[in-house]
């Protein structure tokens, strides 16, 4: 690895306040981690990618194991969300190599509202939106351009009768 003092190491329930202190602003994550990781629905271990160095955590990519229907078979998958890097150890390659190491976890990888900061990573390395997952979003009051496109897609999809009403919740 080209990080000789920043190592990977397996998660240990000690690390938990460490990697809660990355999130900077995000007082819920504490309140939401064990359903988030530790209760998951398949038993499976709670193996995320953490980074430390000098005993202290300074990278960070949580996973969730899942099953998914993928052409047309069911087959185990992760969930990546909550990648963070230590605000001093940014523009060093560490996401990228954060991400190397997912990788090498599963054969597919879901990653669902990217942040701006792991977006230009994950595009570096060649991660790719997929046409075969949709993406829906409820925008009531569009701030931006952007918004204001996706608000009228939402309502094109809407009247071409692309919402089913009696199983969408908003």
């Amino acid at each position: 690895s080209n990080h000789p003092m920043k190592r990977v190491v397996d998660y240990r329930p000690e690390m938990k306040d460490g990697i809660i202190s990355l999130m900077v602003g995000l007082p819920y994550k504490k309140r939401i981690w064990d359903w988030q990781f530790t209760c998951n629905p398949f038993d499976s271990p709670f193996d995320p990618v953490v980074v430390v160095e000098d005993g202290r955590v300074v990278g960070f990519n949580g996973l969730m194991p899942i099953r998914v229907v993928y052409k047309g078979q069911e087959i185990e998958a992760l969930w990546s969300c909550d990648f963070y890097v230590d605000k001093a150890c940014r523009g060093q390659g560490l996401g990228k190599h954060i991400k190397e190491e997912l990788v090498k976890k599963s054969p597919l990888i879901m990653s669902l509202g990217i942040s701006n900061a792991a977006a230009p990573v994950l595009l570096k390395m060649g991660w790719r939106s997929s046409l075969d997952v949709f993406n829906y979003r409820r925008i009531r009051y569009p701030s931006s351009f952007r918004n204001a496109l996706l608000m009228f897609l939402q309502l094109y999809f809407r009247v071409r009768g692309g919402f089913n009403h009696k199983s969408t919740s908003y």
